[in-house]
């Protein structure tokens, strides 16, 4: 669940990245800081949010990510900031 605040104080989040479709986010403007940009798949629950408060939003390629059994912590997503290095297959 990405709850109200879960980033608060994140004022640099410029990039967050949801590879899960079906998470849980609650629907509230302070959920997520304005200025990020969104990116996930579309049609999931991270598109629907973006569309419904005007967030910019880049839909991800390919299908959706398995972790099975990797913890992902902090409300199960994956976060992704401009200064952390992407490793493509």
């Amino acid at each position: 669940m990405l709850r109200m605040g879960a980033f608060s104080g994140c004022d640099n989040l410029t990039e967050l990245y949801i590879y899960n479709k079906e998470i849980n986010i609650e629907f509230s403007t302070d959920t997520i800081p304005e200025n990020a940009v969104i990116y996930s798949y579309c049609e999931s629950a991270a598109h629907a949010y973006a569309w419904n408060y005007g967030y910019d939003f880049v839909a991800l390629e390919g299908s959706e990510h398995s972790y099975s059994e990797w913890i992902i912590e902090k409300y199960q997503i994956f976060i992704l900031m401009k200064n952390m290095i992407m490793l493509k297959k």
